[in-house]
C-alpha cells in the first residue's frame, strides 16, 4: 500500500471511517506507519470492559492484559476518553449474592489508575451489581477499598462531560468536576459509607449546569447540581410514585424555561405497573406554566381499559393544559401500554373503547397549541405471552375499534395525528 504522501488529516478520517470494523483498524495499524497512529487513537478511545462469556463470569480478568498493554506501550493511554464497566453477573447462593468478576479483579484498578493518570476521561459508565431493582448498599460494601477509590477517581476526572450510573450509590455523581453537562442514573442509592473519607459530597456543587438528565427513581439533584440550564429531562417512575412525581415536579421548577424536551416513563417493576390509575392520579399533579419553550413531550404508561378507573388520557390531558398559551411543543408523544391478561373482560367485543378523553385532547391540542407539528400515539401489548395468546382475538376486536375511532378524528384527516399498534 502506497501511502507517504497521504495527509495525517485523511489519514485520521479513513480511521474514522472504519470504527465500527475494529478488525479492520487492528490491519490497518500494523501494515501501515501512516495509519498506526490514527487507528490506534480509534481503537483505544473507549474502553469497555464487560464480560463477553455469560457462562464463566468469574474467569474474566480484563486487569492484567491492560495493565501489560499500558505499561508498554503507555501512550496509548492518552487516547481513552470513555470507560465503561459493567458487571451484572452476580450469582445468587446460599440466600445472598456473589459479587461477579469486577470485584475479584485485583489487577484491574492499578491499570485504571495509570490511564486517568495519561488520558482525559470525558465519558464514563458504570453498572455493578445485580441487575434491575435488586441494587442494595450491602452488596456494594464487598468491594475492596482500592475499587471504590479508583472509581471515586473516575467521577471525579476534570475532563468529564458524561456519566452513566446504574445501580450504583448517588453519592458518585457527587464527584463529579463542573464540565458535567449529561448526567444518566438509574436504580442509585444513597450510601455515604461507601466513599473515601475525604469525598466531601456534602457541598453543593453549583458551578455543574447540567443540560441532560435521565433519572429513574426520581429524586431532587436540584441541590446538588445546578440544572437552570437543563435542556432534556428523561424521568422513570419506579416505585414510590407519590414521592418522585413531587421530585420531578421540584425538577420542573428548577429547570424553568430552559427545558426543551420532557420524556416521563412508568418503569415501574411487577405489581406497582399494573397500578396505572395511582400514576395518572399523580402526573395530573404537574406543572409545565414554567416550560414555555417545551418542544417535545412524550410519556409512556401502562394503561388498562376499565370504564370504573377512567379514560387514560385525562391526566395526560390536565398536563398539557397547564403549559403557557405562547407555547413551544411541536411534537407529542404517547405510548400506551396495555397489559392484556389483567384486563380479559373488558375485552369482550362489547366495551366501549372511552373516547370522550381523546376527543377533548383532540380540541385541546388544535386550540392551544399553535406550533405543533405531529401528536403520534403507539399502543403496545405489554404482555406475559403465554396469556397474550389466549386473548389475541379479543385484542385484534379492541384493535379494530380503536382504529375506527381515531379515523374520525379531524386531526387524523388533516396529518398531524399518527398511530401505531404493536400486539
Amino acid at each position: 500500500m502506497y501511502n507517504a504522501e497521504l495527509p495525517p488529516e485523511l489519514a485520521r478520517l479513513v480511521a474514522h471511517r472504519l470504527k465500527d470494523d475494529k478488525r479492520s483498524l487492528q490491519n490497518a495499524s500494523l501494515i501501515s506507519s501512516t495509519f498506526r497512529g490514527p487507528c490506534q487513537e480509534v481503537l483505544f478511545e473507549e474502553l469497555q470492559l464487560e464480560c463477553p462469556n455469560r457462562l464463566r463470569p468469574t474467569s474474566y480478568h480484563p486487569g492484567p492484559p491492560l495493565l501489560s498493554i499500558i505499561e508498554q506501550s503507555p501512550f496509548l493511554a492518552k487516547y481513552v476518553n470513555a470507560i465503561s464497566i459493567k458487571d451484572d453477573f452476580w450469582e445468587y447462593s446460599g440466600a445472598s449474592w456473589r459479587p461477579g468478576w469486577f470485584s475479584k479483579d485485583e489487577v484491574l484498578p492499578c491499570a485504571l489508575k495509570k490511564i486517568l493518570s495519561c488520558g482525559k476521561i470525558k465519558r464514563f459508565e458504570l453498572a455493578v451489581g445485580p441487575p434491575y431493582s435488586l441494587a442494595q448498599p450491602e452488596w456494594w460494601c464487598e468491594l475492596p477499598a482500592l475499587h471504590v477509590e479508583v472509581l471515586s477517581e473516575m467521577c471525579r476526572s476534570p475532563y468529564l462531560t458524561e456519566l452513566t450510573l446504574n445501580g450504583s450509590p448517588i453519592e458518585l455523581s457527587y464527584l463529579c468536576p463542573p464540565l458535567l453537562k449529561r448526567l444518566a442514573v438509574r436504580e442509585t442509592f444513597e450510601m455515604n459509607s461507601i466513599l473515601p473519607p475525604d469525598s466531601s459530597t456534602s457541598e453543593v456543587q453549583g458551578e455543574t449546569k447540567i443540560q441532560e438528565l435521565h433519572i429513574c427513581p426520581v429524586t431532587d439533584i436540584s441541590k446538588k447540581f445546578d440544572i437552570s440550564h437543563l435542556q432534556t429531562l428523561k424521568a422513570g417512575l419506579y416505585l414510590d410514585i407519590r414521592r418522585e412525581v413531587k421530585n420531578l415536579h421540584r425538577l420542573l421548577e428548577q429547570c424553568g424555561s430552559s427545558l426543551r424536551t420532557l420524556s416521563v416513563a412508568d418503569d415501574r417493576p411487577g405489581l406497582h405497573g399494573r397500578r396505572w390509575w395511582e400514576l395518572g392520579g399523580c402526573i395530573q399533579q404537574l406543572s409545565l406554566s414554567m416550560q414555555d419553550r417545551l418542544e417535545e413531550i412524550a410519556f409512556d404508561v401502562r394503561v388498562m381499559l376499565n370504564h370504573s378507573i377512567g379514560d387514560p388520557v385525562a391526566a395526560f390531558l390536565r398536563v398539557l393544559e397547564t403549559l403557557p398559551p405562547s407555547n413551544s411543543l411541536q411534537w407529542i408523544h404517547l405510548v400506551l401500554r396495555f397489559d392484556w391478561k389483567y384486563q380479559m373482560n373488558d375485552l369482550d367485543g362489547t366495551t366501549q373503547f372511552p373516547n370522550e378523553g381523546w376527543r377533548q385532547l383532540n380540541v385541546s391540542l388544535r386550540e392551544r397549541m399553535e406550533k405543533l407539528q405531529c401528536f403520534h400515539i403507539e399502543f403496545k401489548n405489554d404482555p406475559d405471552i403465554r396469556e397474550f395468546i389466549r386473548v389475541r382475538g379479543r385484542a385484534e376486536s379492541m384493535q379494530r375499534r380503536m382504529e375506527a375511532f381515531f379515523l374520525s378524528l379531524e386531526g387524523v384527516r388533516s396529518g398531524w395525528i399518527t398511530w401505531k399498534f404493536t400486539l
